[in-house]
């Protein structure tokens, strides 16, 4: 494992924190029937500020997917094989094998870390997964007064 440095894959999802290579079973997505029977392959994985990114390989342009973070992820490790953990969402769960156990432990340690401090583990307005970016015009609507209102605050600007 290694500290991630300023690479290519510094561009992508953002910051990126730590990195190195784990061992990703196919399947997993909710409506994946592999869930069980998926094959393991070695995939280059970086932690990001708000997901975990993975590629091809190590040298990779483009990732092959992402992993975002929500409020209901959870980081599990196996107990019957101390390389093995699990990344569970609500989207997707993802089994993960590290080299060794102390590699396990340490993403193990990096993921729940950055998730801890990640603005996308909190609870937000109206329960959204994503905070109010500063400086948007945008505003959460939640009944129809509030909707009649911003049209209305539209069409004056037209």
């Amino acid at each position: 494992q290694r500290v991630a440095s300023q690479n290519m894959h510094h561009s992508v999802y953002g910051l990126s924190l730590f990195s190195g290579p784990l061992s990703k079973k196919s399947g997993g997505r909710r409506a994946s029937m592999e869930m069980t029977l998926g094959s393991w392959k070695t995939r280059h994985f970086v932690l990001k500020q708000s997901c975990l990114v993975y590629y091809l390989t190590d040298d990779a342009d483009e990732p092959r997917d992402a992993v975002m973070f929500d409020r209901s992820l959870e980081v599990k490790s196996s107990s019957s094989d101390p390389h093995l953990f699990q990344i569970i969402t609500s989207s997707r769960t993802l089994n993960l094998r590290a080299e060794t156990e102390e590699d396990a432990s340490n993403w193990i340690s990096a993921i729940l870390s950055q998730f801890n401090i990640s603005q996308y583990s909190k609870s937000h307005v109206h329960s959204s997964f994503s905070p109010m970016r500063d400086g948007s015009t945008c505003s959460a609507i939640v009944d129809a007064e509030d909707y009649f209102k911003a049209v209305a605050y539209a069409l004056s600007l037209a």
